[in-house]
């Protein structure tokens, strides 16, 4: 379900979604969504309706201090960023922005080392110690809150990303088909694309490569592959995405019995 906010982005509910045994994720206890910097204060209080126990921001450190999130009283506002700029290879130096190193890069070499492929940034967060652990936290809060039934928010800057892969992880511990999770990431593009598209001419006339600027369109978009991407690291590794959760996040076979139980119907 669509959550419209005036000064946010890509917010929703999952809730409402199948399960592979014909249940439904509960409505009202996981909200995705883009940063909370520019909510209005009827943004506000649409979110204080929603009573969120916890809104947890995923963004790197730099994010959050460039653009800090307004506040939603009665909820805790925790940072949990899944990864660092320089681990993820989105800076070439403390507090630099993507924006900002593309607008000194000089040729397309430099460019194309400037801009990831988030084919190779997703595997990160089921390889890398950081981010294993920073997800291991975000997940506890939000099986702990479902379970006392409280709403967890839980972004990073678009919604996209690591929203989106916290989004699989409560999503394949409820039993949502992958395809159905694959479908609700997707969405996001409903969103990013008209900025996507101004981008890629911004930086087509800068570079005037159009390989250049298909990179960075897709830095904005969600792909397929992205997700893809992320699921197969974890697979190598672990055997599955519940195995990597109760193996690799050490979240105990109480905890995710009891998460069930809260957040299905």
């Amino acid at each position: 379900m669509v959550i419209k906010l005036s000064g946010g982005k890509n917010f929703r509910d999952v809730g409402g979604l199948k399960t592979a045994d014909g249940r439904s994720v509960r409505k009202g206890l996981f909200i995705r969504g883009g940063h909370l910097s520019k909510l209005t204060d009827e943004d506000v209080e649409i979110l204080n309706r929603i009573n969120p126990k916890t809104i947890i921001d995923l963004r790197t450190v730099e994010e959050s201090e460039e653009k800090p999130d307004r506040a939603v009283p009665g909820s805790e506002h925790v940072k949990k960023p899944l990864f660092s700029a320089e681990t993820a290879g989105l800076s070439r130096g403390k507090g630099a922005s993507l924006e900002t190193i593309i607008r000194n890069c000089k040729g397309k070499a430099e460019y194309m080392d400037a801009i990831p492929d988030l084919a190779n940034v997703y595997p990160l967060i089921a390889e890398t110690d950081e981010p294993v652990e920073a997800s291991a936290e975000v997940m506890r809060i939000v099986m702990n809150n479902a379970i006392e039934g409280r709403a967890t928010i839980y972004h990073c800057t678009a919604g996209k990303d690591r929203t989106g892969v916290v989004t699989l992880l409560i999503l394949t511990l409820l039993g949502v088909p992958y395809k159905t999770i694959v479908r609700d990431y997707l969405l996001t593009n409903r969103y990013v694309q008209g900025e996507a598209n101004k981008v890629y001419i911004w930086l087509l006339a800068k570079s005037r490569s159009f390989k250049v600027s298909g990179r960075l369109r897709d830095c904005i978009v969600a792909r397929r592959r992205y997700l893809d991407s992320f699921v197969e690291a974890i697979t190598k590794k672990y055997g599955s995405v519940e195995s990597f959760i109760t193996d690799g996040l050490g979240i105990e076979a109480d905890l995710v019995e009891r998460f069930r139980e809260a957040s299905l119907v």
